[in-house]
């Protein structure tokens, strides 16, 4: 995993928690998934898992579903680019 893009990655969701206040949670939740895959707590499959459980949970609203679901989409392609 190119730890740049992750570091990217991390930094967007971060300037997103500071500019969207009203979507804290996602930002946090997905922030702290992000964080165990840099820190080598979790693996590139275990991120993945835990950001698709979370997409799935219906008492959130469809757009933080989406969050979650970008976020996976972005560890992807981040993966096969390597």
């Amino acid at each position: 995993m190119n730890r740049e893009r992750l570091a990217a990655l991390m930094q967007v969701h971060q300037e997103a928690l500071c500019a969207h206040p009203e979507d804290r949670t996602p930002h946090e939740a997905i922030l702290s998934i992000l964080r165990g895959l840099e820190r080598s707590e979790i693996t590139l499959r275990q991120a993945l898992k835990l950001l698709s459980v979370q997409a799935l949970r219906l008492d959130d609203p469809p757009a933080h579903q989406a969050l979650y679901r970008q976020a996976a989409v972005a560890l992807l392609q981040m993966e096969h680019e390597e």
